[in-house]
């Protein structure tokens, strides 16, 4: 690049020292929101499949509707299912345990009586939750976790009236 006199324009650049550590953590991948224990009003998003530590899983996420500082916070609630039917995805197919505690809750928010071979999730886009939230405040080895590190997930959900 030359300057107005024909001359290259001089830049000035700081030499990296190898000891700061300013910018060594680009961003935190897989934030989850931390909000107060309480039942809020919330409204099923979807579901997904995963494999999670070798076990077969079904998520379910809602969404916060409730007004207040918490409205709007997406969280999760994980089941164990039996196994995926077909890869791992969004809206990916399942079979449940039948003494499992997601068909307990899929039968008791459906009100399941005939067909349990046949279930489908489109009737809980149209319905309104009461979801009872906890903190995650230990990891995977039962030791505690940094507050920042905590999080917030769904540990019970019943059907709003």
């Amino acid at each position: 690049m030359r300057g107005p006199n024909s001359s290259a324009t001089l830049r000035v650049v700081q030499a990296r020292d190898s000891d700061n550590d300013d910018d060594a953590v680009a961003s935190v991948e897989g934030f989850r929101p931390q909000i107060p224990d309480d039942w809020y009003e919330a409204k099923y998003i979807g579901h997904e499949t995963a494999i999670v530590f070798m076990a077969c899983k079904c998520f379910l996420h809602f969404e916060i509707v409730q007004p207040g500082a918490s409205m709007g916070v997406r969280l999760f609630r994980a089941f164990r299912v039996r196994k995926l039917v077909g890869r791992p995805a969004k809206g990916g197919k399942f079979v449940v345990h039948a003494g499992g505690d997601l068909f307990a809750l899929l039968a008791r928010l459906l009100d399941i009586k005939l067909r349990t071979d046949r279930i489908t999730f489109r009737p809980l886009r149209s319905m309104l939750f009461r979801i009872k939230t906890r903190t995650v405040t230990t990891n995977h080895a039962q030791k505690e976790r940094p507050e920042q590190s905590r999080y917030s997930v769904i540990a019970d959900i019943e059907r709003e009236e």
